[in-house]
């Protein structure tokens, strides 16, 4: 896995650790994260790569570029994406 813009991020480090975050955008060796609550999309956070935990859940740019981009529609959709990926492994 890779971080690509859209796919869902757990932060391992710092004072966010445990929160939920979509990538939005790269640079070198950092990665800029938004979660609509603490982080809006127009002024992401910068953050090592090695401080996060990728997912397997990747969100539509739509999502994303939506002004009404919440932490918790991030949440929910994360969840969402998460039980539908643990229906399609026990099928």
């Amino acid at each position: 896995m890779e971080f690509v813009i859209g796919r869902a991020v757990i932060s391992k480090k710092g004072r966010d650790k445990g929160r939920v975050f979509l990538v939005v955008g790269y640079l070198d060796d950092y990665v800029l994260i938004a979660d609509g609550k603490l982080r809006k999309v127009e002024k992401p956070k910068k953050k090592n790569k090695k401080h996060l935990q990728l997912t397997k859940t990747i969100f539509d740019i739509e999502v994303i570029n939506d002004n009404r981009l919440t932490y918790m529609s991030i949440k929910k959709e994360f969840k969402d994406k998460t039980a539908e990926q643990t229906e399609k492994n026990t099928e």
